[in-house]
């Protein structure tokens, strides 16, 4: 979670909606597998706020997402986008997790999602 969610904000500052929206989508998927709805419900809504008409705006949530099967072939893409792996390596390539120190990874994540949505 928060290595997308790291890449995300990274994107958002180089003004990439479209790798933003991804890696904000993959942050949410990971949240929901970890238990933090909180965070897949404010990932989905970022990338609503700057595109209404996105194919998770069709689900009432990341989770009752994730539960269609129909919605699998998006996840499997966005995998394919960046792995959890892949995106380990950019982090650490784009500065790694500078403002991370002293903080709990939610923090940051917190942290990070608050600047994406201002």
């Amino acid at each position: 979670m928060l290595v997308f969610t790291r890449l995300a904000e990274l994107s958002h500052a180089k003004r990439q909606h479209d790798g933003r929206d991804r890696f904000l989508l993959l942050a949410g998927i990971s949240a929901c597998r970890t238990g933090c709805l909180d965070v897949a419900e404010r990932c989905r809504s970022i990338v609503l706020g700057h595109n209404a008409s996105h194919l998770i705006g069709r689900y009432v949530s990341l989770p009752d997402a994730l539960r269609d099967p129909e919605f699998q072939p998006f996840v499997l893409m966005l995998n394919r986008f960046c792995s959890f792996e892949q995106g380990e390596l950019l982090v650490e390539q784009n500065g790694g997790m500078r403002d991370a120190k002293g903080q709990s990874n939610l923090q940051v994540v917190d942290a990070a999602l608050d600047r994406m949505d201002s």
